[in-house]
């Protein structure tokens, strides 16, 4: 992350810790000032960029992580804890994790964006082998 970047991501974190309310309209003119780089952003790609993934963290910090996903995909009673369906729980959790990150990363930075993430897919390689460990 660029200084200009980590700037604008601290504006953005404060500004939504001040009014969790605030329009991503409404941050984007504020972050206008902090950086000429922004300006060049479609609103769109600032949400994708900023306050989606400022939220993002909030939400999984707040409930510890996301929860299995859609109602119709859970497992249900297939065995203690540590079982074969919990790793899998586990383990497709991290696949979620990605697809989210990389359909944001494509709309906030394009395809350059979706390259970038790829060549980070040995980070959530390894987080779906300790997740199928673990569990």
């Amino acid at each position: 992350m660029s200084k200009a970047d980590a700037t604008i991501m601290a504006m953005v974190e404060a500004e939504l810790e001040e009014n969790p309310e605030a329009t991503a309209t409404e941050l984007h003119e504020k972050a206008k000032t902090l950086s000429a780089g922004v300006r060049e952003l479609s609103l769109r790609q600032f949400h994708a960029r900023y306050p989606l993934q400022v939220k993002r963290r909030k939400a999984r910090k707040r409930t510890g992580g996301r929860k299995g996903g859609a109602p119709g995909n859970r497992t249900r009673g297939r065995g203690r804890k540590g079982s074969k369906a919990d790793s899998r729980d586990a383990v497709r959790k991290v696949f979620m994790d990605f697809a989210t990150d990389l359909t944001a990363r494509i709309a906030s930075d394009g395809p350059h964006g979706a390259v970038k993430l790829l060549a980070q897919v040995d980070s959530y390689v390894d987080r779906a082998m300790d997740a199928g460990r673990t569990n």
